[in-house]
């Protein structure tokens, strides 16, 4: 489990664009053989650079986009769970949120095995 950010993904955009394009001492063709003035370019954005910048040179967000993989939606940061079979799961805070809540919620929330219901006792908290 890793916690991946925007910022993550800019800074090391130049080495991935490097390991995916550049193979056995040359660069694969791509986007009309650009592909290493491009690898140029995002090596020497500065590290402030914004993923509007980083679009701008690839001419996409694909390289710095992080899609939870609940919700769809393109975040800032998330949680990745890496599957034994190279399979991801990707989840926003707010999902990952909405997960432990219905976990801890659930009959199985409770390490004892007993049912429990979170939600109740938090009200029940809130009042006293």
């Amino acid at each position: 489990m890793t916690v991946t950010t925007k910022r993550d993904l800019i800074a090391q955009v130049a080495a991935q664009w490097h390991a995916q394009y550049y193979r056995n001492g040359e660069w694969k063709p791509v986007l009309d053989d650009a592909s290493e003035r491009i690898y140029e370019q995002l090596r020497h954005l500065p590290e402030s650079a914004r993923e509007a910048d980083v679009t701008a040179i690839i001419s996409n967000d694909a390289w710095t986009t992080i899609r939870c993989t609940e919700c769809d939606r393109n975040v800032g940061v998330a949680v990745v769970f890496a599957g034994g079979d190279k399979t991801t799961l990707t989840l926003c805070a707010q999902c990952l949120r909405t997960a432990l809540f219905r976990l801890e919620d659930s009959e199985y929330g409770d390490p004892t095995g007993h049912p429990t219901n979170s939600m109740t006792e938090r009200k029940d908290a809130q009042h006293d």
